[in-house]
């Protein structure tokens, strides 16, 4: 059995190499390019990707601080 999890892993670790690269491709190709029409492309790319992403996004870190925040106000409280 954990054979056959590594040998998952082993497969889909070019893979997600690969899509990182390609991630990491497009979103220095518009915050280096200087016109905007190819950004509107390539950004519309980047949201794709990033709707497949493990990694948090900007509205998870989000969440997460208000969420924080209101454990803060709740833990005041409580006192």
């Amino acid at each position: 059995m954990i054979d056959l999890f590594f040998n998952i892993v082993n497969a889909v670790m070019p893979y997600s190499a690969a899509y990182g690269a390609f991630v990491a491709f497009c979103t220095i190709l518009v915050k280096t390019t200087s016109t905007k029409k190819d950004d509107a492309v390539w950004e519309k790319v980047i949201k794709v990707l990033d709707f497949f992403s493990t990694a948090f996004r900007k509205l998870d870190l989000e969440k997460m601080k208000k969420g924080e925040e209101k454990l803060a106000e709740e833990a005041k409280k409580a006192k």
